[in-house]
């Protein structure tokens, strides 16, 4: 069958399907209307993020169907308080196209990414 454009599919399948939950907060942010692989999000935790303490680190693993963009991809998005807006900045990636498939914050505050692709766990900190 393959893969549905992102437009076609979000006619019915929403983000947020507020037909059948009209209570249901919107999301603060939606990936432009892509249609991608997230593989997980943590969030940054610790005066050493320095700017980026408290926003939601949210990683890609985009297969590029459809316009969605190729290989690994994570996110910083500054959630307001309210919840109900966000602002992205995206964390830029030295390496090649992986598969990225877990985000997690480590006991020494690093961020830490598993790549299906490589097999690799990558310790990522701040400048």
């Amino acid at each position: 069958m393959g893969a549905t454009p992102p437009k076609e599919r979000a006619a019915f399948m929403p983000m947020t399907d507020t037909k059948a939950y009209p209570n249901a907060m919107k999301p603060a942010w939606n990936n432009n209307g892509l249609s991608q692989g997230m593989c997980g999000s943590v969030w940054l935790v610790g005066k050493q993020w320095k700017e980026w303490d408290g926003r939601l680190a949210v990683g890609y693993a985009g297969i590029g169907i459809h316009g969605t963009p190729t290989g690994n991809r994570i996110d910083i998005l500054d959630v307001t308080k309210d919840g109900k807006s966000a602002k992205r900045e995206e964390l830029l990636w030295p390496t090649f196209a992986g598969r990225f498939r877990h985000l997690s914050l480590g006991p020494d505050g690093a961020l830490f990414v598993a790549d299906e692709a490589s097999g690799m766990i990558y310790r990522v900190t701040p400048n």
